[in-house]
């Protein structure tokens, strides 16, 4: 038992630390991008009249994929495994997907942005506490998704067969569809 305890503990500080550097990549992999947006004048993920079309796009391919109308490869089959691991790639990874996520990130980072800007003129300590916070409380809800993967697959392994969950995905698939029409109408 001491040993299960021990190597059980072992794992989860490696884990932790790997959740920890994902999170704080995804969050340093945010900053050339806000700075890329805040040259180019746009806020809350406004990416323009074009941007509009690429959004709704994406939504009417999602929800028919969702309907099992438009089938896509399963390019995750074959890749091949990582040679290295650890937080040095979590880190990478991190940086990777906050830069690719910057665009839908801005929505719900600019309110918080914009009261740590007009905090500025009280003094240094409140803009940084706020936005000191807002990391922490971001890197939480990473950690404990990360934390909880195994819960949910066996969730998901053991509901696969129901029927509830393909009636929910096509609901989502249908609200997908309704939001592209949506953004293609106006457009």
């Amino acid at each position: 038992m001491v040993t299960y305890l021990a190597v059980g503990s072992e794992d989860r500080l490696r884990r932790n630390k790997i959740v920890l550097a994902f999170a704080v990549g995804a969050l340093i992999g945010l900053i050339p991008l806000a700075a890329v947006t805040l040259l180019l004048d746009r806020l809350a993920g406004d990416v323009g009249g074009w941007g509009i079309y690429l959004v709704a796009a994406a939504c009417i391919a999602s929800g028919l994929y969702l309907f099992d109308a438009l089938p896509l490869p399963d390019w995750g089959r074959g890749l091949p495994t990582p040679r290295h691991r650890g937080p040095g790639i979590a880190f990478l990874l991190g940086a990777a997907f906050g830069f690719a996520l910057g665009p839908c990130a801005f929505a719900w980072i600019a309110p918080v942005l914009g009261a740590a800007w007009l905090s500025v003129a009280d003094g240094l300590l409140a803009p940084v506490l706020l936005l000191t916070l807002f990391a922490l409380g971001h890197c939480a809800g990473v950690w404990l998704a990360a934390d909880s993967l195994d819960r949910v697959q066996r969730w998901l392994d053991r509901f696969q067969r129901q029927s509830g969950l393909r009636y929910g995905r096509f609901a989502c698939g249908g609200l997908l569809l309704v939001g592209g029409g949506y953004l293609l109408a106006a457009a």
